[in-house]
């Protein structure tokens, strides 16, 4: 598993983590029952502690992204079960922001819908 994390970036690097899973998952990179690597072993491989990367996985957990097994580790879930009430509302609030600001940057509604389309189609040729 590849992720990559940028130390420059405003995004928290648990974020990014948490980001860089779920995107891999929705590409195909990472598969569902896919082990993934130890916090320890993840902290060593991307140069950050483990402390930040036992955050993204208990919050990937608490998403149903990934289980956490103590013998056999953490894996991706086969499932993923549905947002939640407030996973939804939080969704339209990041997704609202992202519009508008888009908007404000003279972007036309035609350009967001089709990199929405496009973000969509991506997961479908899986």
């Amino acid at each position: 598993m590849v992720l990559e994390i940028d130390f420059t970036s405003n995004v928290a690097i648990y974020q990014q983590i948490i980001d860089g899973i779920i995107k891999g998952v929705f590409v195909g990179d990472i598969k569902p029952l896919e082990p993934l690597p130890s916090v320890r072993q993840l902290g060593q491989d991307i140069g950050v502690n483990l402390h930040t990367v036992n955050k993204a996985y208990q919050q990937l957990k608490e998403r149903g992204y990934i289980q956490i097994d103590k013998r056999s580790g953490a894996y991706i879930s086969e499932e993923f079960g549905n947002l939640s009430k407030n996973e939804k509302s939080e969704f339209q609030s990041k997704l609202e922001t992202l519009i508008i600001d888009a908007l404000l940057k003279n972007t036309d509604r035609e350009n967001i819908l089709k990199i929405v389309d496009d973000i969509i189609k991506k997961g479908r040729e899986l």
